[in-house]
Formats: structure tokens, C-alpha cells, sequence
């Protein structure tokens, strides 16, 4: 009997498809029996509209792309040896991508002060954000300082008592949503806030920063300002005692110049006088001026192996250090790429890398410091003995182009699109006028022969076709454009095609795959060696490897390497802190519980949390790819989650997210760790976040969305 097949669009969301994720790469997926034929009947016709065939784990996939707005029906019947199964359930979605009208959005004015608003209606059900002084509330906020009412089609929103003075600036911001999850265009307006009679002013002075006023903002033009009540005397006192007498303008603001002050401590009040009746005092401004600039930080030599050989540096800790190659300042990353850095007894010290420098260069360094109030010291500088090269000379491999220790040197930004070298390190210069792949060791001119010091993994660089040996080599096809990695001598892999890319997609295709490249080697490498070698760290209790086409590998109850082939792989780690590399094909990889790291390698892979999450036990995913590979979570371990596509109310992503905003909020993603999250109970506060994997690099998964996301 053949196994009746499923059939579901990730794309389709409560009977769906809205303008976001009616995408190019739409696809119905399902399963069946393993190499079944999968037969897709569309709008209820008779004949396939598509054919396609499970893998070996029974997975089915089809790209149907983006669709005209209508109703869609499709049926799914397996085939195997000439007997086909009964018909799946029946898929209907509908295709809608029109946006919705923006919300209607209006003033609610206060009936004793039609110049003051009491707050604002809008459509009901629209979703808004109110911000007050560009900051937005978060629910609990909203919920916390309106009152909301739903009468005659309309949400009102009404300030409550004693939460606004009425200097804030108030904005709301409202949209809403179609059935389908499309978005209108905002509607926004501005609160008319006006301060109800005896409230206090405000009082503040831009020059103080973190409660100090430093030598550069210690100005002749320093003022404090603020608001009151239009047209009141504003009083201002400084450290008790009455100093000056202002008037507010029409718009309530007011402004006084107090100049240069001494160094010491100041506090500053204000009350407003308006019809005879004196407000209460505000809030005191507190500062400090401290214009005394520190000491200049300490700087000195690390003398290297031989005389008048430098192998770095130290400075007082937490210094700002500038440091100039042959008259050119590094960048942050590049100092993070050639040198490594430790704090030890109140001194940073920075010890070049090996192969960073050739020995021969003019290297400067430069140091300051800065205190509390923002004061920067005298520049301290020093001019380093020359630092020593450590690079290997070049191998011969009897004429032919191969250059050996290849990634060594090589960090995310030292790929250069063009023929000349763009600063005095070690750079690889690819040429699209002459189609040329070169590489230069020290910024003086790229010199194909040129040797790079060892350090990161790959034995060689070649420029051919294939492999030259059975080591893992890097091979730049001249005739093809492609830059491939061969691991083992059998055959390249991996891939980036610079021919098929556009001059604008190059550097960041590239850049991922020199990157995740550099990931691998160092992952593989480093988890073989400490298997094999028994070294400090992770120890494996058990090895699997693939052979071409679709296998299931699965763990044990310790530590486990498992490396997919080429084929639509399932690997399952079970318990332990495992190793799972899916390799070339559609992979399924679940680490299970302990810290894994999973990579899926090139495919549409499925990366799978099927485990609750405990606190300290974060999975590694090497190389996602948003819009191509997806994160499946189980509902049995994500119990806050509803099946199928995860909605996007129930995600949250941003470059500092590592909480929830809503309750709804359930995926949280941090855009500039990587980190994700997992929040039981959304913002309510009654389960903390809890980390359960890191996608890496992060900066290269940032538009990470909900429908990156499937619940099972």
C-alpha cells in the first residue's frame, strides 16, 4: 500500500498568501514514502500540473513561485511502481496582495481645552505606536498611560490622569492588516500637548553629557533651556539661590545663556510664574565641570625574539590606539585581524599575529586616553623596530600554479575587486578587466607567486580546474570564474560562480563564501584534530560520514561527527555536544540536546529544534541562508507557537533585541549577536528568554523574518 502523501505551502499563512511571501522561491513541500512519484494536481484538473520525487527521507519539494491574486486548490498523489496512493487533503490558499486603505486617525481635543488634546481614535483594530519624544511606548506602556474604549468603529485612546505634563512631544502612528497579513500605508499625527496650569517646567543644558560638562562643551554660548506655560516667568536657580528671570515664548520654550563655567559641581531648578501663581520647582539639573584633561597613557615596546625586533606593544588599558602601516591607519577590524590582544595588570598588550607583517614595514603607533567627563589626554606615541615576518617561503609544486598556506593571512575585508592593492597588507585582488585572480602579501603589487604565512586551514591555492593533491585545496578556475573548495583532492565543492554574479552582488557573495569557508576550516579541522588527537576540548564518542545520495545518520549518547555526502542527508544527534555538516543536497540536521554545531553546506536545508530549550545549552548554525534554507522548531518543545508558519506577530528582530515587546513575541532574534531566542510567555515577564542558538556570521542573516520559520 502506497503511503498517502501531505502537501503544504510554508508560504500560506490561515488560508493566505500575502504580498511578502508571495516570493519567487515559493514552494509546496510534503512527504511520502521515500522515491515515491509525486504527481500535483492543480484547481481540481486531471492531469499533473507538477511532477517531482521524495527523496530518501520522504521529503518532497516544489517551486511554484509568485502568483496572481486568486484561489488556489492543489492535490498531491504518490506513485510507486505503477501503484498510486489515495489523494492528500485538499491544499486551498487564496493569493491576496492588494493593501488594505490606511486607518482614519483623529484628535480627541479635552472639552475644558480645545487647544490640548486628551488623546486620539483611530479605526478599530488598527495597530499603533505611540511614541513620546521619538521613543515608542511598548504595550505595557500604552496600556499603562491610555485608557482604550471600541465604539462605532472607532478605537479611542485617552491619556490618563497625571501620566503627561504637556512639554512631551506626543506622535501616534497607526496601520492596519487584511485578512491576508498585508499592510496599509501609515497614518501619523501629532498630539496637541499643552501643560495644565502649576506644572512644573523642564530644565535641561545639551552640554552636559553623562552628567559631566567637559573642556569642548564648556562654551561661551552653554545654555540651559526648557519649557513652561506659554508666556510665564521661568525662574532659574543655581545650587539654592535665585540667578536668573526668563519668559516663555508662545510655544512655552525658554532659554538662557549661562556661558563658561568653573570646574566643580552645579544644580540647577526652575519654577514658572504665571497669573500670580507659582508653579512647583523641577526636577534639579545635577552636572559636573570637569575640564582637566588625563594624563597621556603609558606605551612601550614588546621587544620580539631577536635584538631590535618588535613583537608588538602594551598600553594603559582601555587607551584608543591609532596604528599606521606605512602611512596608512588600520581600521578596527584590520588591528582585530594582525594582532591579538590581552589586558593583563592595568596594560592592554597587542602582539602582532603570525604572517600579519613582513618585516620590512615603518609601523607608528599612537594612544590616548579619555575620562569620565569626556576630556582626551595628550597623544603618546611610538614608533615600533620592524615586526618580524613569519611567513613561509613559497612551495614549488614544479611549475605550476600553486601557492601553499593560502587562508592564512586572510581576513573578511582583505578581498579587493580590481588590479591594485587598496592598503600595505596582505590582499586578494581579483580583476574583472582581465578576468585575473592575484594575490599580494604586503601591498606593494599582487605577485601571483606570492606566499601567505600558515595559520587558517587550506594547504594551497591553485589556479586550474581541479585539484592537485589529496590535501584541502582552494581552486580559481580562470575559464569558468569560479572560486570552488576541494576538502579532500576528490572534487570541488562549494562554489561561487564570479561569471553568473552582477559587480553589485560580488563582494557580499564572495565575502560569505571566503567567510564561511574560513568557518568551516577552522570547525572541521580543529573538531577532527581534538577527536583524533585526543587534544583539550570536545572529545567524539562516535563518527559518521555519508556516501553520495539520501542517508540518515543518527547519534548517540555522546559527542558525535557526522558529515553528510552529497544526497538530501537527515542527521539526528541525539544527546551530547555533536558536530553535524549536511554537505551538498537538501539536509535535514537536528541537533537534539547538549551545544551542536550545524552546518548545512549547499542546498535548501532544514536546521531543527525538536528539544525544549535549557538555559546554556546554544546550537551553532554555521551558514544559513535566509529565503533558502528555513529553521524548523517543533510545537512539542515550543509549546507557545502555532503549527505551521511561524506568524510574524510572534517574531521579533532587531540589532539589540534580547527580550520580547508583545506578549505575542515568542522567536526572538538579535541581529547583531546572531542569538536566538526562545520566550515562553512573550513580554509578560513570567519566563525569562532563553538562548537556544546562534546563526553566525550574524551580519549576513539580518533580514531574518518569521517566514524563515516552520512549526511542527
Amino acid at each position: 500500500m502506497v503511503k498517502t502523501p501531505t502537501i503544504t505551502d510554508a508560504w500560506a499563512t490561515n488560508g493566505y498568501v500575502n504580498k511578502d511571501n508571495n516570493a519567487p522561491f515559493q514552494m509546496l513541500s510534503g512527504t511520502a514514502d521515500p522515491g515515491a512519484t509525486i504527481h500535483i494536481f492543480f484547481n481540481g484538473g486531471t492531469s499533473p500540473a507538477f511532477t517531482v520525487t521524495a527523496g530518501q527521507n520522504g521529503r518532497w519539494t516544489k517551486v511554484i513561485g509568485a502568483l496572481p491574486d486568486g484561489s488556489y486548490s492543489y492535490i498531491a498523489v504518490a506513485t510507486v511502481n505503477g501503484v498510486s496512493s489515495d489523494p492528500s487533503a485538499q491544499l486551498d490558499f487564496i493569493v491576496d496582495t492588494q493593501p488594505p486603505a490606511a486607518p482614519v486617525l483623529k484628535h480627541v481635543a479635552d472639552a475644558s481645552n480645545p487647544a490640548r488634546d486628551n488623546g486620539f481614535s483611530v479605526t478599530a483594530g488598527a495597530a499603533v505606536i505611540v511614541s513620546v519624544g521619538g521613543v515608542p511606548l511598548t504595550d505595557q506602556q500604552l496600556a499603562a498611560d491610555f485608557t482604550r474604549t471600541t465604539a462605532d468603529g472607532f478605537d479611542t485612546y485617552l491619556a490618563n490622569a497625571g501620566v503627561f505634563t504637556g512639554y512631551e512631544v506626543i506622535s501616534v502612528l497607526a496601520t492596519q492588516s487584511d485578512d491576508a497579513g498585508n499592510r496599509s500605508s501609515a497614518q501619523t499625527m501629532l498630539l496637541n500637548n499643552v501643560p495644565a496650569p502649576g506644572t512644573a517646567p523642564t530644565i535641561s543644558d545639551i552640554a552636559v553629557v553623562n552628567g559631566f560638562v567637559n573642556a569642548a562643551h564648556n562654551t561661551a554660548d552653554q545654555t540651559l533651556s526648557g519649557k513652561a506655560a506659554a508666556g510665564a516667568e521661568v525662574v532659574i536657580y543655581r545650587n539654592g539661590s535665585e540667578a536668573y528671570r526668563v519668559t516663555a515664548g508662545a510655544d512655552g520654550s525658554w532659554s538662557k545663556t549661562i556661558g563658561a563655567l568653573s570646574d566643580g559641581t552645579y544644580s540647577y531648578t526652575a519654577a514658572a510664574i504665571l497669573a500670580g501663581e507659582t508653579s512647583q520647582l523641577s526636577q534639579p539639573l545635577v552636572f559636573v565641570v570637569d575640564t582637566a584633561p588625563p594624563a597621556a597613557p603609558a606605551l612601550s615596546h614588546i621587544a620580539g625574539s631577536a635584538a631590535n625586533i618588535d613583537s608588538g606593544f602594551s598600553v594603559t588599558a582601555g587607551a584608543a590606539v591609532e596604528i599606521l602601516v606605512a602611512s596608512q591607519k588600520l581600521t578596527a577590524e584590520q588591528v582585530a585581524a594582525d594582532f591579538v590582544k590581552t589586558t593583563v595588570n592595568g596594560l592592554d598588550f597587542y602582539v602582532a599575529k603570525p604572517g600579519a607583517f613582513t618585516g620590512t614595514q615603518s609601523i607608528s603607533v599612537s594612544a590616548t586616553q579619555t575620562d569620565p567627563a569626556g576630556n582626551v589626554s595628550p597623544v603618546q606615541s611610538l614608533v615600533l623596530n620592524p615586526l618580524a615576518a613569519q611567513n613561509p617561503a613559497p612551495a614549488s609544486n614544479g611549475g605550476g600554479a600553486v601557492y601553499p598556506n593560502f587562508m592564512a593571512a586572510m581576513t573578511d575585508n582583505a578581498l579587493v575587486f580590481g588590479a591594485e592593492p587598496t592598503a600595505a597588507r596582505a590582499q586578494l585582488l581579483y580583476d574583472f578587466t582581465t578576468n585575473t585572480l592575484s594575490f599580494d602579501s604586503d601591498g606593494t603589487g599582487p605577485n601571483a607567486a606570492e606566499a601567505i604565512g600558515s595559520g587558517l586551514g587550506l594547504d594551497h591555492l591553485v589556479f586550474g580546474d581541479r585539484a592537485t593533491a589529496a590535501g584541502p585545496q582552494l581552486i580559481f578556475d580562470p575559464a569558468k570564474r569560479s572560486l570552488s573548495v576541494d576538502m579532500d583532492g576528490t572534487g570541488p565543492k562549494a562554489a561561487v560562480e564570479l561569471y553568473s554574479l552582477e559587480p553589485s552582488s560580488l563582494a557580499a557573495r564572495v565575502s560569505s563564501f571566503f567567510t564561511n569557508l574560513m568557518n568551516d576550516s577552522r570547525d572541521l579541522f580543529q573538531e577532527y584534530r581534538d577527536a583524533f588527537l585526543s587534544e583539550s576540548g570536545r572529545h567524539y564518542n562516535s563518527f559518521g560520514s555519508s556516501t553520495p545520495g539520501d542517508d540518515t545518520l543518527t547519534g548517540t549518547a555522546g559527542n558525535d561527527f557526522m558529515r553528510g555526502g552529497a544526497g538530501a542527508d537527515s542527521l539526528s544527534g541525539l544527546l551530547g555536544n555533536d558536530f553535524l555538516s549536511g554537505g551538498v543536497g537538501d539536509d535535514w540536521l537536528s541537533g537534539g540536546l547538549g551545544s551542536d554545531v550545524l552546518r548545512g553546506g549547499a542546498g535548501q536545508d532544514a536546521f531543527v529544534f525538536d528539544t525544549t530549550p535549557v538555559s546554556g545549552q546554544i546550537d551553532v548554525v554555521r551558514d544559513f541562508v535566509v529565503q533558502e534554507d528555513y529553521i524548523e522548531l517543533s510545537q512539542s518543545a515550543f509549546a507557545a507557537l502555532d503549527l505551521g508558519n511561524l506568524s510574524a506577530d510572534a517574531f521579533y528582530s532587531a540589532p539589540d533585541a534580547t527580550s520580547a515587546q508583545t506578549a505575542s513575541q515568542h522567536i526572538i532574534f538579535n541581529q547583531t549577536t546572531g542569538a536566538l531566542l526562545y520566550d515562553a510567555d512573550g513580554s509578560q515577564n513570567g519566563a525569562a528568554p532563553i538562548q537556544f542558538a546562534t546563526l553566525t556570521p550574524s551580519g549576513m542573516v539580518g533580514t531574518l523574518s518569521a517566514g524563515d520559520f516552520q512549526v511542527t
